[in-house]
């Protein structure tokens, strides 16, 4: 079966950003777009609106819609093992009030073969965004290979930069040693370490993938999560890597709670 871009789709207005989100990604692929509404009944109304609202202002495109019947994760989950990206909104239409991120986001985003995409929807999603910068989430101890490449594939489909940020925090030890604060003498010491960790985990890539501006970023705190809040504000999307099938971690799952851009898991080897 031809590789695809897929959206989930349930007829609620979060899930019209999202595809937006995957009709532009398809554009920039060169790749069908795939409507899916997963439903425990037969067909749904949702599937053939969209796609003739999707298909309006965007050439060269395109579109199927699909009705499936089951689980909505377990289904979008076989689909993600053909298809090139999986893109969903943070939540759809079922949940509570102040919900942020629903069960099939997380469902897909913990297990999922492919890429997937979560777009956020409301006064979050609003921000400004920079449509020049791809943040790339890194871990420059362990980079996620695949996450790494999903970001400079991503940046440079769109002509576009990415931000390479390394969160990293001092020492256990430090920590305990100097807990009313770092001396600026053993504080230079540590960065200047994280800032070539982080130059010799990107060096393979830049020699590769050239014509892509990488801005490397390196970022003293406590909780990762915080920072890679703070920096999804001003992004057109930021990429974190996920290690195996197997529930996200603290850090992703708070940045998805809080992300004011679309973020992107990719999947990497156990």
């Amino acid at each position: 079966m031809a590789r695809s871009v897929v959206v989930g789709m349930d007829g609620s207005v979060r899930c019209a950003r999202a595809a937006d989100w995957a009709a532009r990604e398809a554009a920039l692929h060169g790749l069908p777009l795939r409507l899916v509404h997963v439903a425990s009944h037969d067909a749904h109304p949702v599937t053939s609106r969209g796609r003739s609202r999707l298909l309006s202002g965007i050439d060269q495109l395109t579109a199927e819609a699909d009705v499936l019947t089951g689980s909505a994760v377990p289904r979008l989950l076989r689909l993600g093992a053909t298809a090139e990206l999986i893109v969903l909104g943070m939540r759809g239409e079922g949940g509570y009030a102040g919900l942020r991120v629903g069960s099939v986001a997380l469902g897909l985003a913990s297990a999922c073969a492919c890429p997937v995409v979560l777009v956020p929807s409301g006064p979050t999603a609003a921000r400004r965004s920079r449509p020049d910068k791809v943040t790339l989430a890194i871990d420059a101890r362990r980079p996620a290979e695949p996450a790494v490449g999903f970001a400079l594939d991503a940046a440079h489909r769109r002509a576009a930069r990415v931000h390479a940020l390394h969160v990293w925090t001092p020492p256990q030890c430090a920590v305990r040693a100097f807990p009313f604060g770092f001396p600026e003498k053993e504080l230079a010491t540590w960065e200047a370490r994280e800032v070539q960790l982080l130059a010799d985990a990107l060096r393979p890539w830049r020699q590769k993938h050239g014509h892509v501006p990488v801005l490397e970023d390196v970022f003293l705190a406590r909780t990762p999560a915080a920072a890679l809040i703070r920096a999804s504000a001003d992004a057109e999307m930021i990429v974190v890597g996920r290690r195996g099938q197997r529930a996200l971690g603290d850090t992703a799952s708070a940045l998805l709670s809080e992300a004011h851009c679309p973020v992107v898991i990719v999947p990497s080897a156990p």
